[in-house]
């Protein structure tokens, strides 16, 4: 058998034939603030997991005393998609 673990970047490059429900599911935990992926046996979709990153915990108070308190303007760069990029912004007060 061949499995295959990646993102929606890796579907495409590799040819996967994506079952319906697929690109709803990794919306779906990708509005919650977690990364899809996707586990695809014999090159078929089968699985998305979500994987969550979460943000340490004294990272929203040190972004309110940059903002308020230093007047420094944060932004936020990452690797991740952007649904869940603006969710993890958002629980951390990057607006």
């Amino acid at each position: 058998k061949s499995i295959h673990i990646g993102n929606r970047k890796g579907l495409q490059t590799n040819k996967i034939e994506v079952r319906p429900g697929t690109f709803d599911a990794m919306e779906y935990l990708e509005r919650l603030g977690q990364t899809a992926v996707v586990v695809s046996i014999d090159g078929t979709t089968e699985a998305v997991i979500g994987l969550i990153d979460k943000a340490r915990a004294e990272a929203s108070h040190v972004i309110q005393v940059l903002r308020k308190k230093m007047g420094v303007k944060v932004y936020m760069l990452t690797g991740d998609n952007s649904r869940t990029a603006r969710v993890i912004a958002s629980n951390i007060g990057i607006h």
